[in-house]
């Protein structure tokens, strides 16, 4: 799931986050429990993007002020 740059307020868009990491998380950990290697690696694969576009977002946001 990806967050779009529109959602970027503050508290909810943390919570928003924060949500989406923990379930890519759990499901990183459940494949690896079911020794799902590729499901592990797509998950792996989206969360690395969507860190990337956050970091992104942030540095959008710096490049502002």
């Amino acid at each position: 799931m990806s967050i779009k740059r529109s959602n970027f307020n503050g508290l909810n868009y943390v919570n928003m986050l924060m949500d989406v990491i923990y379930e890519d998380v759990t499901d990183i950990y459940e494949a690896m429990m079911d020794e799902d290697f590729e499901s592990m690696n797509n998950t792996i694969d989206s969360l690395i993007s969507l860190l990337k576009e956050t970091k992104d977002i942030h540095q959008d946001e710096t490049d502002r002020l």
